[in-house]
């Protein structure tokens, strides 16, 4: 059994970690190669596209908005890092997290975050204190091309 102070210390060492692994990321995001998606399977709103992008793989999803403009977000969460989830029907984010969004979001498994891609990612509930981080991009003919990540 781990003692308290312990288990405050493995914490607040945790704590310093998170920040530096973001900067990390974006750091490595800056030195990449850029990455090339297809537009031909994003027809229909709410299409959608995983990748992983740059030497630290850092996930992302592209997907195609009703309006019919295109959406490129980090797939981590900025509560704690976990690996969000992009759910289409609102009943399964219900019997998931006990709120029932009006349509498609993103949602995290670890805390419950569901973020409203149609508003720019906004935090619809959850602890999420922002809307995950956006990917660069832009459209070239058929493609997407994914630079880095913004920020």
């Amino acid at each position: 059994m781990i003692s308290r102070r312990i288990f405050l210390r493995l914490v607040s060492a945790a704590s310093l970690i998170v920040p530096y692994r973001l900067k990390l990321a974006r750091a490595q995001t800056a030195q990449h190669k850029d990455l090339t998606l297809s537009l031909d399977k994003l027809q229909s709103p709410w299409d959608n596209i995983s990748f992983n992008f740059g030497p630290g793989a850092v996930p992302g999803l592209a997907v195609r908005l009703p309006g019919g403009s295109i959406t490129v977000v980090n797939r981590t969460c900025p509560h704690q890092k976990c690996f969000i989830d992009f759910i289409k029907d609102p009943t399964q984010v219900l019997r998931e997290t006990t709120f029932e969004p009006s349509g498609p979001v993103l949602v995290c498994p670890c805390h419950a975050s569901i973020f409203d891609l149609s508003d720019g990612g906004k935090v619809l509930f959850g602890p999420a204190p922002r809307p995950p981080d956006r990917f660069k991009f832009r459209i070239e003919g058929e493609n997407i091309i994914v630079t880095g990540l913004e920020g």
